[in-house]
């Protein structure tokens, strides 16, 4: 009665991160390589005229905001481990050639978001003024990345009995570049 959970197998690369006792079941060098395709999309305001009336004159033909679709794709690797299996070398005992150790790192790509956008500016009158002000045009490219690196080891103490930790480092990178340009 595992219920499906994969930490009570954990019999593969993978388990620096699941379980890392059971990577006391890997007898052998391991390498694990997973990849992702990521596609997403956000709305943003591009354009319009949010308030005054519409001048019918360059890009002030809309009345209301209009919004725009910024798509972002990313492909790449997203999850690297490397098992190193250590065997039993002492001739006197009985389960020589089993396991003793495992030592393992990892490389885990949580979250990767790129993104893209330009907005033409809008269009605004604030109650009691005469004209319109337009906001700037501007244009924005966004990365967005959440990343964990990792040691794990396990441990047999006897036949049937591992002990096993790990420690993750993780990595917040937030990267936004916004241009604003001038309209005359």
């Amino acid at each position: 009665a595992m219920g499906g959970a994969f930490s009570g197998v954990a019999d593969d690369a993978t388990a620096t991160l699941a379980n890392p006792a059971g990577l006391i079941q890997i007898g052998q060098r391991e390498v694990s390589l997973e990849g992702r395709v990521t596609s997403n999309n956000a709305r943003f305001l591009q354009g319009g005229r949010l308030s005054g009336t519409v001048l019918n004159e360059g890009l002030d033909t809309v009345s209301g905001p209009q919004f725009g679709d910024s798509r972002g794709t990313h492909a790449g690797p997203t999850f690297l481990s490397v098992v190193l299996p250590f065997a039993r070398t002492d001739p006197a005992d009985p389960l020589v050639g089993q396991t003793r150790w495992v030592l393992a790192a990892q490389r885990h790509e949580l979250v990767r978001v790129d993104q893209q956008f330009q907005s033409t500016g809008v269009f605004q009158q604030a109650p009691g003024d005469l004209t319109s002000v337009r906001e700037r045009p501007q244009q924005s490219d966004r990365q967005l990345s959440i990343t964990s690196y990792g040691l794990s080891m396990a441990y047999a103490v006897r036949p049937g009995i591992a002990i096993g930790g790990g420690l993750s480092l993780y990595r917040f990178s937030i990267d936004s570049i916004f241009r604003r340009f001038d309209t005359f």
